[in-house]
């Protein structure tokens, strides 16, 4: 079982159940540095409990895209202070979710395609 969480607050009740955890980098309140002292104070204490470490996920909204119009819609849409969302070409997207998974020592990622044409969501993910 996962449990989404957008700050720390939630750490003892997912500790407690044992569950998975799922940090996201695209709701209001999001921050980066916050996030990965959350998924490091998260994985620390369910270590101290539990003896294992748990799996960790980071959501956030994706869309791949060469066409410069399509990033600024995305961006004016899905960008606030401090969200990590990820707009741009294929290459930047890979070299930050590489830098992200770095950083906070994540399982994987959940990404939302904020595409609603149906085939513009399967071209993103097959990238």
């Amino acid at each position: 079982m996962w449990y989404l969480a957008n700050s720390d607050q939630s750490i003892p009740i997912a500790v407690e159940n044992e569950m998975n955890y799922v940090i996201s980098f695209m709701h209001p309140g999001s921050n980066f540095t916050l996030n990965i002292d959350t998924v490091k104070k998260y994985k620390e204490a369910f270590f101290n409990k539990h003896d294992r470490l748990p799996k960790t996920s980071v959501l956030l909204a994706m869309g791949c895209t060469e066409d410069s119009r399509v990033k600024q819609l995305l961006e004016s849409k899905f960008t606030k202070p401090g969200f990590s969302n990820l707009f741009g070409c294929e290459q930047y997207i890979s070299e930050h979710l590489h830098r992200m998974k770095e950083e906070l020592e994540n399982d994987e990622f959940c990404l939302f395609l904020p595409f609603c044409n149906r085939s513009r969501r399967v071209e993103n993910y097959e990238r």
